[in-house]
């Protein structure tokens, strides 16, 4: 298990390639890219989620993934306040 206060740091290359995976608006993101994403830590991730400010995550076999559409939709929405 991840230790949800962690911030965890990715190559630039790695970093572009969820970047593109998000913003592409397809698919689904690990908690983890999704915090890289935004530079934040995952528990600033789930803190959001309580908070509406991001979707709940889905939960893919066992583990919790969001729609990269949706993640799009509430970074712009965000971005307009």
């Amino acid at each position: 298990m991840v230790d949800s206060k962690q911030i965890f740091t990715a190559p630039s290359d790695e970093l572009a390639e969820i970047r593109r995976a998000i913003e592409s608006g397809e698919g689904f993101s690990s908690i983890k890219h999704v915090a890289l994403y935004f530079d934040v830590s995952i528990a600033t991730i789930y803190n959001w989620m309580n908070q509406g400010v991001i979707p709940k995550a889905y939960k893919i076999s066992g583990r919790r993934r969001f729609k990269n559409s949706e993640l799009l939709q509430a970074e712009a929405l965000y971005e307009k306040v």
